[in-house]
């Protein structure tokens, strides 16, 4: 292999580790302190629309073994309950996969009300598990503000994702 090869590849590598990166730092900044009263119960996950984002867009990318290992990833530096991010991530995948014809050709109006359909299913979905878990009815509040803060956050963590569409992987 000559030294074009082995720096094309190792530049193409490079290139595809853009929608894990960038999942990565979203999911850092889910978990940065704010001094704000019960912030936590209700921070919009980022993750969850870079997931969705990179699952319309590039899912050979972000397949759905690392979404998981996103979402794991994500329990663990929330202290959430194990596995439930991660179901979370894996119902988003699932979800854009079967309708990612529509959704790659929907405008950006589209793609944001479906990911609002989304980011509330799978608030919901959460939320009836952990009820569920623990037999205990909890108050649905936060959580349905949670749901509103990540479809608010959508435009912004699409912006971000797009972005890095175009600088790194336009090539691919």
């Amino acid at each position: 292999m000559t030294g074009g090869g082995f720096l094309h590849q190792l530049d193409r590598q490079g290139r595809s580790i853009a929608p894990s990166a960038i999942t990565l730092v979203f999911i850092l900044l889910g978990v940065v302190p704010v001094p704000l009263p019960g912030w936590e119960a209700i921070a919009p996950q980022l993750a969850l629309a870079s997931v969705y984002y990179w699952a319309i867009h590039r899912p050979d990318l972000l397949p759905p073994w690392l979404a998981f290992l996103f979402g794991v990833l994500g329990d663990l530096t929330s202290g959430s309950m194990p596995g439930l991010t991660a179901v979370g991530f894996l119902l988003v995948h699932a979800v854009v996969l079967s309708q990612r014809r529509i959704l790659s050709r929907g405008n950006v109006l589209i793609m944001w009300a479906a990911f609002a359909a989304i980011a509330l299913l799978v608030a919901l979905v959460s939320y009836l598990l952990v009820c569920a878990i623990n037999l205990v009815v909890l108050p649905i509040r936060p959580v349905l503000l949670q749901a509103v803060l990540t479809t608010a956050a959508f435009p912004f963590v699409a912006a971000v994702c797009l972005q890095l569409h175009r600088a790194f992987l336009v090539l691919e």
